[in-house]
């Protein structure tokens, strides 16, 4: 895990939010078709209607693939969660909580742990701790 890994947790999230808003809104527009379902191609008299069915079709290929994007993004946010959660070490979880799953800027996480911390002592622990699970990461390898 490196960090700036950990640093697209938030925008994860954030892009995750946007597609499940986009699939929900391809299936309001699947099940509730407007009047413009239909597009009149040609001109006179005669009209040839395009089938709603082909615009089903290419709705339900669009959310397929947001839905195989969301799957991705869960996945990965699901990968940095526990990378957190399984930190032993109570105060250097609560730095990683407070930066990287709620955004908090170094500062702001120095002042949240209290103790006289500073936001490069808290910047100090996050990075020991990365490197130093990365080297022991490739130890066992």
């Amino acid at each position: 895990m490196t960090l700036r890994d950990l640093n697209q947790l938030q925008y994860l999230r954030r892009e995750l939010r946007r597609i499940e808003t986009q699939i929900a809104e391809i299936k309001e527009g699947i099940a509730t078709p407007s009047s413009s379902a239909f597009d009149a191609v040609g001109g006179g008299g005669s009209r040839n209607l395009q089938p709603m069915e082909s615009r089903v079709i290419s709705a339900l290929s669009q959310e397929d693939k947001y839905e195989w994007r969301k799957s991705a993004l869960i996945d990965m946010i699901a990968i940095l969660e526990k990378y957190i959660s399984d930190i032993s070490d109570s105060r250097t979880r609560q730095i990683f909580e407070l930066r990287f799953e709620y955004g908090y800027t170094w500062a702001e996480v120095a002042k949240r742990m209290g103790g006289g911390n500073t936001a490069e002592t808290v910047r100090q622990v996050c990075c020991r701790y990365v490197k130093l699970s990365h080297m022991s990461q490739k130890s066992m390898l």
